[in-house]
């Protein structure tokens, strides 16, 4: 990853943007969500133990979508 698009990606002005981004998804989000469950669904056997522990710590459902949003699991791309 390498280049202008790669360092868009890791700098951090692009970790800012993907967090601000993470946090008005989780507020979008309905309330309905278990947080866990999305997790685990949508990482399955990418969802790394210390993102999974940080989700369930989390003070709320919202913060733990961010948390999710924002985790590196997230982040992943191939």
């Amino acid at each position: 990853m390498g280049g202008p698009q790669g360092d868009a990606w890791i700098g951090p002005d692009g970790l800012w943007k993907r967090v601000q981004v993470a946090e008005e998804l989780a507020a979008r989000a309905s309330r309905g969500l278990q947080p866990e469950n999305v997790a685990r669904d949508a990482l399955g056997p990418r969802l790394q133990a210390s993102t999974a522990q940080a989700i369930a710590r989390a003070d709320s459902p919202q913060q733990a979508m961010t948390l999710l949003l924002g985790s590196p699991d997230f982040q992943w791309r191939i």
